[in-house]
Order: structure tokens, then C-alpha cells, then sequence
């Protein structure tokens, strides 16, 4: 700010602000169109943020499928997809449609796809078992006892134009782990990590390189020792 003889005043900064303007610019009113685009994007971001509520709140399970029916997952992995729902109830057996809103999508290397559209088993009839897996948990289907209602007799049952899934019932007395497709037949496993099958071979690589390392070392330090001081 100045003074009267047109210096500036000693307590003057360029990022103080006059709560004369200020007061001044809140009170002059906004046209309609100002209005409406302060609307618009109050809309868009109440939007956004309940859109990141429901994402934040939903639990995941990610899903592998191996052609194997011999317990755990075998590779290759032939098939993979997710299974997402709004209400946890954590660890336990509940109703599948206990578990609010959901969304679910597998496909396999064949180009068979199946989404929540095509189940076609009645849900009051399927289970879901949560339970603990390690540090993460894992997801089972089950049905109350015949089956989930489908055209399958599996716990649950689907239907695309691509092909046909169906998850092991629980009359089969298994472990639930089994499943079967036009094209496959195996087990799966749905965690809440990242599902992953043993690699003997990529294991016995490393394991081959650092023995390799380690020879390598116990070369060239006995090779430095008979430098210096004689075999």
C-alpha cells in the first residue's frame, strides 16, 4: 500500500491481502452462468470423492485358474479374473448375497470370458467361504447342499457366449477348489493378493547362479592369496 506522498508503507507485502477487496469481491454477486459451473463442478467432485468411498470400502479377490485338478495351483495358469463386493463380513461362511453389490470377471487363455451377466445359478442358493491364507485371506464358493441352482450342479454356475464355467459343489465332499470349463478342468484359488503358482525351474536357476557366484569368489580370493604370499 502507498501513503499520501506515494512511498510505500514500511508494513506493506505483495502477498498481504486488502480485506477491503476481499469483502468487496465476495460481495458482488455471481452471474447465473458462474453459478451453474460452481454447481457443476460440485457435482462432479461429490461425485468423485463417493466414487472413491466404494472403491476404498470394496474387498478384491483375484482369482487363478490352472488346467490341474491335483490340490493347489499347477502352471501354467490358464485363467484368470477378480471378484469385487461392497459389505466384508470378514472370515466365515455367508450368503452370497449378503455381500451387497458386486462385480465379477474371468477369462481364460482360450478367449472364454464370463462376467457377473452370465451367471446363471440362483444366488440365494450359493455360499461363499472367507478365510485366512497366510497374510491374506482366500475365497471359496460353496452352495447349502445341491448345488447352487444352476444348469451345472455346481456351487455356481456360468453361462456366456463364449462358453462354461462351473465352480465344485459342496455334495462332491472336496475342498472346494475345483472347477471346470469347455475347454478346462483344474483348480483354483482366489486370494486377496496376487496369485501366483511355484517356478521349480526358475528357483533351480537361481540357486545354480549362486553357486556359480559363490565358486567364483572362492577363486579369485585363494588366486590373490597365492599372488602374495606363494601357493
Amino acid at each position: 500500500m502507498l501513503n499520501q506522498n506515494g512511498s510505500r508503507a514500511s508494513n506493506y507485502s505483495p502477498f498481504r491481502i486488502d480485506i477491503c477487496l476481499l469483502y468487496s469481491a465476495k460481495s458482488e454477486p455471481r452471474s447465473p452462468a458462474i453459478n451453474h459451473a460452481m454447481n457443476v463442478k460440485r457435482t462432479i467432485v461429490a461425485a468423485f470423492s463417493l466414487l472413491f468411498v466404494l472403491k476404498a470400502s470394496a474387498t478384491t479377490f483375484n482369482f487363478g485358474f490352472d488346467n490341474d485338478p491335483t490340490t493347489g495351483i499347477q502352471a501354467p495358469i490358464v485363467g484368470t479374473g477378480s471378484f469385487t463386493f461392497a459389505n466384508d463380513p470378514g472370515n466365515g461362511t455367508f450368503a452370497f448375497n449378503s455381500l451387497g453389490a458386486f462385480s465379477i470377471a474371468f477369462s481364460f487363455v482360450d478367449g472364454e470370458t464370463f462376467t457377473s451377466a452370465d451367471i446363471a445359478s440362483d444366488l440365494s442358493q450359493v455360499l461363499v467361504i472367507l478365510s485366512p491364507f497366510g497374510t491374506e485371506r482366500r475365497l471359496q464358493f460353496s452352495d447349502t447342499g445341491a448345488g447352487g441352482g444352476g444348469p451345472f450342479g455346481g456351487s455356481l454356475d456360468f453361462v456366456s457366449s463364449s462358453g462354461t464355467l462351473s465352480f465344485e459343489p459342496s455334495y462332491l465332499g472336496g475342498n472346494l477348489d475345483l472347477y471346470f470349463t469347455d475347454a478346462f478342468f483344474g483348480s483354483y484359488l482366489a486370494t486377496t493378493g496376487k496369485v501366483t503358482v511355484p517356478d521349480s525351474g526358475s528357483t533351480m536357476m537361481l540357486m545354480l547362479l549362486v553357486v556359480g557366484a559363490l565358486l567364483g569368489l572362492q577363486y579369485f580370493f585363494r588366486a590373490r592369496y597365492q599372488e602374495r604370499c606363494g601357493p
